[in-house]
């Protein structure tokens, strides 16, 4: 168990490392914006290190795959690009219409599975009895939180660093559209998958 936690921990601590180190490089070339963005993505990945190591249980691969994924694509097509000077401020944001929208579905999905498969995981263990449909509920609006969050974070960097991610109205509502379709699609998903098991209370309980 604890060498299947080590490498489920690993790729989160060294994507962690890797976010800091860009956010030091990023201050002192004199960019607090991309610093922001990189201090939230080194939280985030010891965040949910901290949780998974918290709650002992293993880190759901797949799920996680999908949201190292879309970390990918916001990270490295958007703030990396930006803060290396790759296709202007925004980077790939703003060279391809269809990037926002791709990365806060499959953000969105990906948190949902994750939520859902991280609960039942610890309901399992506990011997919790938890419906299946609480659980992609739960995956569903944790997943709508997220994104929520973001967009306040975005707000937050248009008016505190004059960044133009905010994107006014518009984008907010398409950013929301498109992480509701993608928590459903998620949660969904992982519904579906998950097969119900005999909890260890319920294999001992008397006839």
């Amino acid at each position: 168990m604890a060498h299947r936690r080590a490498y489920d921990l690993a790729p989160l601590l060294v994507a962690a490392a890797f976010f800091a180190a860009v956010a030091i490089a990023a201050w002192f070339e004199g960019k607090p914006l991309w610093t922001a963005y990189n201090l939230v993505g080194a939280a985030l990945a010891l965040l949910l290190a901290l949780l998974v190591r918290g709650l002992d249980v293993p880190l759901p691969r797949a799920a996680a795959a999908v949201c190292f994924a879309t970390g990918v694509l916001h990270y490295v097509g958007g703030s990396l690009g930006g803060h290396f000077g790759i296709a202007g401020v925004n980077g790939l944001y703003a060279v391809f219409p269809w990037w926002d929208r791709v990365t806060h579905f499959a953000g969105a999905a990906g948190v949902a599975a994750l939520a859902f498969a991280l609960a039942r995981a610890v309901a399992a263990k506990r011997a919790w009895v938890v419906p299946r449909g609480f659980l992609a509920l739960f995956a569903f609006t944790t997943a709508l939180a997220v994104g929520v969050g973001v967009e306040l974070f975005e707000f937050a960097a248009w008016t505190f660093f004059a960044t133009i991610d905010q994107g006014f109205y518009s984008n907010t509502m398409m950013d929301l559209y498109d992480d509701v379709a993608g928590a459903l699609f998620g949660a969904a998903l992982a519904h579906a998958l998950a097969r119900d098991a005999p909890l260890p209370s319920q294999a001992a309980a008397p006839e």
